[in-house]
């Protein structure tokens, strides 16, 4: 732990000269200062013409590449890894493969951390938007224990879990949005452009209008006189909310927390928080992290601020000697199997294997009800966008009923 702080504290240094034989030279390698490079250049007889911390381009901590990159650099890496390719050759060949420029600047600064004597898992460090301390340790520890290839194909294959399950979520809001908005649409062109003629043959008439046909006449001047403050209104309001959730960590923390609180999705969001620190508790076991270390690696892994303070709690409950399954019951937010099958585990020495089957329950679990909740939110839409355009359309049209007796 101490060489990795060390580690972090090296820039990088761009240099340009000559070597012995007088050809050119140039490149990017890491050191404490200029006048360590300096001497390192010097020893390597090189003749400096150029030499200054290079700032690190805006790629270089860029969240612009997907998790699918991600995946995939790491599913090919294990591969090349478990032909027994070095390390090096086989960092080289995905670079080689890769299309994404991203992808490809970030293993040509992992390769140069990695030829400098690095490791695997230090040169990831430098990468936090695409590695997270989890994997980092991971990597770290199966490069101690040789288990290397199998750690990286359990990541990939739990961050393309990961991904199929986010994809899959927003896959099913996809449609119910489409019809919220489309239902907003039309109301409102109902208002803006269907209702005032016939308002205006309606007031030539002047008669007595039924209640329901004033209240739809009453929404739609409304909203001829105030839809460009509305609609402002709502940029806005969309606008700034999107940015506080972006920029202030207080808004997310209580966005998440306030997430556990609302009925109907309490349940989802539970489910999906707990299978995402079990799949990363499993895996860091399974790569031989003890227990007490993969707890803190989960932490920030779950997506949610309540389980992150939990599995901070846990990792203190079982420093001070309790075990895991004593610890999840007294938190009280962990479902009944899985605290019973945690416990089996401790009590077999299975615990990776019961950890996974109950995690498999649970996924089946989110997925059950991710389908429940998204029916049932498509079946409200359509009740009522069908009750709002038949009350408009019996609002504005009962007075046609009964023109016989108005004239």
């Amino acid at each position: 732990m101490m060489q990795s702080a060390v580690i972090q504290q090296k820039k990088p240094f761009y240099y340009r000269g000559k070597n012995k034989v007088g050809e050119a030279v140039s490149g990017i390698f890491y050191c404490f200062s200029e006048q360590r490079a300096k001497l390192r250049l010097r020893k390597q007889k090189v003749s400096l013409n150029l030499i200054y911390e290079k700032q690190l381009p805006t790629w270089f901590r860029s969240s612009k590449i997907s998790h699918v990159d991600i995946t995939m650099f790491l599913r090919q890496l294990s591969t090349m890894v478990d032909a027994s390719m070095p390390l090096l050759e086989g960092l080289r060949a995905v670079r080689e493969s890769a299309e994404h420029v991203g992808v490809k600047n970030m293993l040509s600064v992992m390769i140069l951390k990695i030829d400098e004597g690095h490791s695997l898992g230090e040169a990831m460090s430098l990468f936090p938007d695409q590695f997270d301390k989890m994997t980092v340790s991971m990597v770290e520890t199966a490069g101690q224990t040789g288990i290397l290839p199998q750690v990286l194909a359990r990541l990939a294959e739990q961050k393309e879990k990961q991904h199929t399950r986010i994809g899959r979520l927003k896959r099913a809001l996809i449609y119910p949005m489409t019809m919220l908005t489309s239902e907003i649409i039309l109301l409102a062109v109902m208002l803006l452009f269907v209702v005032p003629p016939l308002q205006n043959m309606y007031t030539n008439l002047n008669a007595e209008l039924p209640l329901i046909t004033e209240v739809v006449i009453g929404m739609s001047t409304w909203l001829s006189e105030y839809w460009l403050w509305m609609l402002a209104s709502i940029v806005i309001t969309v606008w700034g909310l999107a940015r506080s959730f972006k920029r202030s960590q207080l808004v997310r923390e209580n966005f998440q927390r306030l997430q556990l609180k609302i009925k109907g999705i309490k349940h989802l969001v539970a489910a999906s928080a707990t299978s995402q620190l079990m799949h990363s508790l499993s895996t860091q076991v399974q790569a031989g992290i003890p227990i007490l270390q993969a707890l803190r690696g989960a932490v920030g892994t779950t997506g949610n601020v309540v389980y992150d303070e939990c599995c901070e709690q846990l990792s203190q409950s079982v420093e001070r000697g309790d075990q895991l399954s004593e610890a999840m019951a007294r938190s009280k937010l962990f479902p009944e199997v899985l605290v019973q099958m945690t416990k089996t585990g401790e009590q077999t020495g299975d615990i990776v294997i019961m950890v996974d089957r109950a995690v498999q329950q649970i996924d089946e679990d989110v997925e059950n009800k991710l389908d429940a909740v998204t029916n049932l939110f498509e079946t409200f839409l359509v009740v009522s966008l069908s009750v709002s355009i038949g009350l408009m359309v019996v609002a504005m049209y009962l007075p046609i009923f009964k023109l016989g007796g108005i004239v």
